[in-house]
């Protein structure tokens, strides 16, 4: 990953990948399948479309940023 405006530092790009697996890898067997790659993806998308019309809209997508960067 480069370093600049929006992009981690690679140390936290590893911390991000390493939460990543360890949210994806269920079975804690310390691979990620394609099934447990899809059921993450599609448990942060329930999880952000907070309508639940199917589609991730501009305060959907505001509101999933504030959560992630916290608070300022």
């Amino acid at each position: 990953m480069k370093v600049g405006p929006g992009r981690p530092d690679p140390v936290h790009a590893k911390r991000l990948a390493d939460l990543w697996f360890t949210s994806a890898d269920k079975n804690k067997d310390g691979k990620v399948t394609q099934a447990e790659a899809q059921a993450l993806l599609a448990a942060t998308f329930a999880k952000y479309d907070a309508n639940k019309d199917g589609k991730i809209g501009g305060d959907e997508r505001a509101a999933a940023k504030a959560e992630v960067q916290g608070p300022r």
